[in-house]
């Protein structure tokens, strides 16, 4: 029979330490750089803690259920009136693969989503180096049928840092989704970092969010699509979501071509988290 995967795991590549929790979604649980934790916790539920993988969809749905060709799938709630995020974010992963040397550790997990509008494995891979962590999703069927997915990372990055340290973000041209209540439209507008407090979706044209605390210390996010959310309305935390797409995406007009994936064509979703 094949093993278990462990439940946890930690390691560090210089400076840069992780802890992995897997029996919580293979989610980073602890990502300590120097002297500095960077994540938090903000609640004991899963949605609130860690930085962990949303998948097959990220965010909100419209009434919590998704009509796809002739199929129509409702989802539970998870928090409070909503289905949030997906069914990775607190799902032990199905195998869990750990390489570790001098200059790097790599930590792949697989997860077999079920009760999806068609079969969908989902591959994350986690690359920590002495100065950058590079976190990759994959996202694959194998269905003869394109299979939607809205996928991404959210992690809960602390305001203050034990040294007093207070985060600021930073990014440049970008356009925000109009909301109704808590749902993107499909409609856009301009937005910059100084407009004020966000829970919303952001379309970035150079890819990349920096979170600063103060002068010291600096991460450079760059994704490879231009979609984030940005989550800052709390005192003590700070959300830098990179997703493939706007939540809710599959009910509004923004666009679907890079919201299924193939058998041909496998899905991949990419940052590069680079301290400065």
């Amino acid at each position: 029979m094949p093993s278990q995967p462990p439940e946890k795991y930690s390691g560090s590549v210089g400076q840069n330490f992780v802890a992995f929790d897997f029996a919580q979604g293979a989610r980073l649980a602890r990502w300590k750089y120097g002297e500095h934790d960077l994540i938090g916790t903000f609640g004991s539920d899963p949605v609130e803690h860690g930085f962990y993988i949303m998948a097959p969809w990220a965010g909100r749905l419209s009434n919590n259920s998704l009509t796809w060709g002739d199929q129509t799938k409702e989802f539970p709630c998870n928090y409070g009136e909503f289905a949030l995020h997906g069914f990775a974010l607190d799902t032990p992963p199905d195998s869990v693969f750990i390489e570790q040397s001098a200059e790097s550790i790599t930590v792949v997990t697989t997860h077999h989503i079920k009760d999806w509008l068609g079969p969908l494995v989902i591959e994350a891979s986690w690359q920590i180096h002495a100065d950058s962590l590079i976190t990759t999703l994959r996202a694959r069927t194998s269905a003869s049928e394109p299979v939607p997915v809205l996928m991404g990372w959210h992690p809960w990055f602390r305001n203050h840092l034990s040294d007093g340290q207070t985060l600021s973000i930073d990014f440049g041209d970008a356009e925000i989704a109009v909301r109704e209540g808590s749902l993107p439209t499909g409609q856009l507008e301009r937005a910059t970092v100084s407009d004020g407090s966000f829970d919303d979706a952001f379309k970035i044209s150079n890819k990349t969010v920096t979170l600063k605390w103060g002068k010291d210390l600096a991460l450079q996010v760059t994704s490879s699509h231009e979609w984030f959310v940005i989550f800052n309305q709390l005192q003590d935390f700070t959300c830098v979501e990179p997703q493939n797409g706007p939540p809710n995406v599959f009910h509004n007009s923004i666009g679907s071509q890079t919201y299924t994936t193939t058998q041909d064509d496998p899905l991949e979703l990419r940052a590069e988290w680079f301290f400065k």
